[in-house]
């Protein structure tokens, strides 16, 4: 399938990466090296985080809850596919498989009220009805590429600004020097195999040192299916995939380094015609569907020049980290339907129906981030602040064309749901780690952000709103959010903290302009008009825990809240009397008229507990869960984006070259459900892996997941949907599968 709107191939960034490293490539030679295990473990930093200050801390010294998985983590789960993250962690959830769209949920609260960031860079928003974010997914990045991936739970405005109402995701990717020890180069090769999605993948990576630069290329291909369900009956869509990640670091010194970056990601989901009965088109008696395919195409391509300097010593910082950067994304749906059209209802014939959508943003922007440590008598200050600016501009073209088989064009319409637009967004934060004696830290923060909205001229937006006035504008205000943490230590090895912090969401584009107009031989209507008067959505976040150790048993429990209000929602605001000449004659509608509004307030609530137990030198156990409650305040019922109670019991061992995990995940029934909507049934699931590192060069990997076999739905599959006896095999999840990996280097 071909379409006027595919975007420009991988094979463009890949020219440009290729020019970036230039001559680089040279230094490869025939030698030996340490294993690309070895390799990332060098490179990874377990303890220290970034999000809870935006400089790095200790992961004890955060006044809050952050998750972290390590490459390292990524790759003894193996770990594929966005989607399979953190899935042995409490109060993080990823909706969608391989090839679907995908989305990060913390603590209740997902779309694009969390922010993702990767490399201090702002990733593509998602675009889906009512949020949902089921059309345009935002895990447009492969495992491959990662070195840390933290979450930070709760409302982080005060830190990171606009759209961080529900929590942060933000990933670092690798660098060269992660695998540059005592070698100038280092190279390895990689093989994977993904049973749940049949997915074989193919990768190499490179670290060369030449002079003061130092460069890292990495690719991976990927070829499988679409996520199978238990029953193995889904369609078997084709999911393609590249990437390429190319950064050179130019190390002025042991604290000095600049970097120039190349990320890009190709994914291509194609479902063919299967050859079965697609029974007729909108139910119409005799105009059967003969053909239905689709192909959807995912790119994603950030560039990015940063300057690190982790020891300047001057008055006012000690540290900096200054970026800019360009990420472009672009999503194409394309879809062909060939019916037939039998009179006396049609012409006669058959008829091709072509519908291609593109989802395509672009965001530019800058950031920049120090931190000082000041140290007095009576305690210091660890003082961390700087600014971010960024614009996004998104549009949605939507073509559609219906053509009879004698080649009569019936229809060939150029529309779009929203405008073409601009967001600004400017945020200027400050936040200071006070320390106050030997047991007392406060952490006060406060960030100030501006944002715009503009509406861009539209062939495609005007041809939708046709004759109809609506109000299209521009939409600015302005945000304060602040925080407060408090860590007390009671001993060395107990401590205790509480965090208030706010957030707030800009409010969305494709919601604030977005028009809808329907209407249907039954005499009714349905229109939804642009909203010039919305503000943002904004969260108070609370949270009290404790974490600490009793020699070999340590623990981190935890209670949290949160309020939210103005929550953007669809709203009623009338009826009215028209008469339609759109089937050539006059028809009276009533047509309802809808616009999206703040009207709504809601509370989430829960506690996070994690026990660890080391037995001896090589084994380890854990013990997680979560537990979730929740208010629609408008409704008094539970909203559909809480989870059930659910766990993990993990246990671990290694010893030399060979590792061993288990991970046993529990889940309750669901039934804390809104009225009406699907409720999921409890169920168990083992999951083993085990990797062998035969010499230097060589590992292996096994990984046997669900081998119990167990039938089950995870809740976040079916979450809001309606109790209305639909067949649910399709959202099953995969039974017993295997997964296997190997890594050479050389």
């Amino acid at each position: 399938m071909k379409s006027e709107l595919k975007s420009q191939p991988l094979t463009a960034a890949i020219a440009a990466a290729l020019l970036a490293i230039g001559s680089t490539a040279a230094l490869a030679q025939d030698a030996g090296t340490s294993s690309s295990e070895d390799a990332n473990q060098a490179g990874e930093i377990e303890t220290v985080v970034v999000t809870g200050a935006r400089a790095e801390q200790n992961i004890e010294d955060v006044a809050g809850s952050i998750s972290l998985m390590t490459g390292a983590d990524l790759e003894a789960q193996m770990v594929t596919d966005m989607s399979q993250m953190f899935r042995y962690e409490p109060g993080v959830n990823i909706t969608g498989s391989n090839g679907t769209a995908q989305n990060v949920i913390v603590r209740g609260m997902g779309g694009d009220r969390v922010m993702m960031i990767k490399d201090g860079m702002r990733m593509n928003e998602g675009y889906g009805a009512d949020g949902a974010n089921d059309v345009v997914g935002r895990g447009f990045i492969d495992m491959d590429t990662v070195k840390q991936v933290e979450v930070a739970k709760g409302a982080a405005s005060s830190l990171y600004g606009a759209d961080a109402m529900g929590g942060i995701v933000a990933f670092v990717t690798k660098d060269a020097g992660d695998f540059l020890r005592d070698s100038d180069y280092h190279v390895s090769v990689n093989g994977d195999y993904d049973g749940r999605s049949s997915t074989t993948s193919l990768g190499a990576l490179g670290a060369f040192r030449l002079g003061g630069f130092e460069t890292l290329v990495s690719y991976k291909n990927r070829s499988g299916n679409e996520t199978q369900n238990y029953e193995d009956n889904r369609q078997h869509a084709n999911v393609d995939s590249d990437s390429l990640l190319v950064k050179s670091d130019y190390v002025f010194d042991e604290d000095r380094v600049l970097t120039l970056s190349v990320d890009a990601f190709q994914q291509d989901v194609e479902r063919p015609d299967t050859g079965e009965d697609h029974g007729n088109y909108v139910g119409l008696p005799g105009w059967t569907i003969n053909l239905q395919e689709s192909l959807e195409e995912k790119e994603s391509t950030a560039y990015q020049v940063r300057y690190r300097d982790t020891y300047s010593d001057s008055l006012i910082v000690d540290t900096v980290d200054f970026s800019v950067y360009l990420n472009e994304t672009e999503q194409t749906d394309q879809f062909r339907m060939n019916h037939d059209t039998p009179e006396p209802m049609g012409p006669g014939g058959s008829r091709d129906l072509i519908k291609n959508d593109l989802f395509r943003q672009e965001t530019w922007g800058t950031s920049l981030s120090m931190s000082k440590l000041l140290e007095q008598d009576s305690g210091s200050h660890f003082l961390s602040y700087g600014f971010d600016w960024d614009s996004t501009d998104t549009n949605r073209p939507r073509e559609e064309q219906r053509i009879q088989s004698d080649g009569t064009v019936i229809l060939d319409d150029l529309s779009a749901p929203f405008p073409k637009n601009s967001t600004d967004r400017l945020g200027v934060y400050l936040q200071d780690s006070i320390e106050l004696g030997e047991k007392l830290t406060l952490v006060p923060g406060v960030r100030y952000d501006y944002y715009s909205m503009d509406p861009k001229e539209d062939e495609g937006y005007s041809n939708a709103v046709g004759d109809t006035e609506v109000n299209v504008a521009k939409i600015s205000d302005d945000n304060v959010s602040f925080r407060l943490g408090a860590i007390y230590d009671f001993t060395d090895d107990f401590s205790a903290y509480f965090q208030y912090s706010q957030g707030f969401k800009v409010p969305p584009y494709d919601l604030a302009y977005f028009y809808f107009d329907h209407l249907s031989f039954t005499g009714v209507g349905i229109r939804i008009v642009p909203a010039d008067d919305l503000v943002p959505e904004e969260s108070d976040s609370y949270e009290i825990g404790i974490r600490g150790n009793l020699g070999d048993f340590g623990y981190n429990l935890s209670a949290y809240r949160s309020d939210y209000d103005n929550f953007i929602q669809i709203g009623y605001l009338g009826s009215v009397d028209e008469i339609n000449w759109d089937f050539g004659f006059p028809f009276p509608v009533v047509v309802d008229i809808f616009q999206y509004q703040n009207i709504d307030r809601a509370e989430i609530s829960g506690l996070e507990f994690r026990l660890d137990y080391v037995l001896g030198d090589n084994m380890a156990l854990f013990l997680n869960g979560e537990y979730m409650d929740s208010e629609d305040k408008s409704t008094g019922e539970q909203l559909a984006s809480i989870q059930p109670f659910n766990g993990t019991l993990g246990f671990n061992y290694y010893r030399d070259k060979f590792g061993f995990d288990a991970m046993l995940k529990w889940v309750s029934d669901m039934d804390k459900v809104p009225e009406g909507a699907m409720e999921t049934d409890s169920y168990t699931t083992l999951d083993l892996f085990a990797r062998y590192r035969l010499n230097e060069h060589f590992q292996f990997s096994l990984g046997l997941l669900n081998a119990f076999d167990e039938e089950y739905i995870e809740y976040t599959s079916v979450a809001g949907i309606p109790d209305d006896g639909r067949d649910l095999t399709l959202y099953t999840e995969p039974g017993r599968t295997i997964s296997a990996s190997l890594r050479y280097a050389f």
